[in-house]
């Protein structure tokens, strides 16, 4: 196997951007929906949703209908998120270890195996984060029907059959949130690569 110290130092670079790209999808809306005919904006996060109005005001509630399946398809995506997150910080300790050369000093576990695949575990997750939030257009129909009836002309907008479109008058697409988790997903592919394909972690006098 290639043992080159430089992978090390890259690695630990991939996971901190990873780490702080992962906050900004937690704090961030992961969906967003815009009404030119209204001159409203609706934007999408795990515990609100924020309307933006015409004349720069702006209101918060919890949910657009009562069902809140909206919101239990965002809490699943950032929960994702999150346990991305924990395992991508877990990732950036052990590859600082190595670097001090202690990683291999822990005794009874494998940590060189560890350390070598468990990128995978935060990439499932945050690839996971996306797919779940593929739902969420049927998710606000379908809250929109328990509430209006399923013959109701309000649940059978055309944004409510698409993750990304637009109409005439309105448009709908993932916000800031969704697209920095294919960003972190991309990284942590190539972290994953990186790791898994090249780097040994093992001692300093043999690395």
């Amino acid at each position: 196997m290639i043992k080159f110290k430089i992978i090390y130092p890259i690695l630990l670079s991939i996971f901190f951007i990873t780490w702080i790209l992962l906050i900004v999808s937690y704090a961030s809306y992961w969906y967003r929906y815009e009404n030119k005919l209204s001159q409203t904006t609706l934007k999408f996060k795990h515990d609100r949703v924020h309307e933006s109005l015409p004349g720069g005001g702006h209101i918060k509630y919890s949910w657009t209908y009562q069902g809140r399946e909206e919101q239990a398809i965002l809490r699943a995506s950032v929960s994702f998120a999150i346990l991305s997150w924990i395992f991508t910080t877990i990732c950036l300790v052990l590859v600082a270890l190595h670097l001090f050369d202690i990683l291999h000093k822990i005794p009874l576990l494998p940590m060189r195996y560890i350390a070598k695949f468990l990128p995978l575990i935060p990439l499932a997750c945050s690839i996971l984060a996306l797919l779940i939030c593929l739902g969420f257009n049927r998710a606000v129909q379908r809250d929109c029907q328990n509430t209006l009836g399923s013959n109701s002309v309000s649940c059978d907008l055309s944004w409510y059959h698409s993750f990304v479109g637009h109409g005439e008058m309105d448009s709908w697409h993932p916000d800031v949130g969704w697209v920095v988790t294919v960003f972190t997903s991309a990284f942590l592919l190539a972290a994953s690569v990186i790791s898994i394909g090249f780097a040994s972690f093992e001692a300093a006098v043999s690395a």
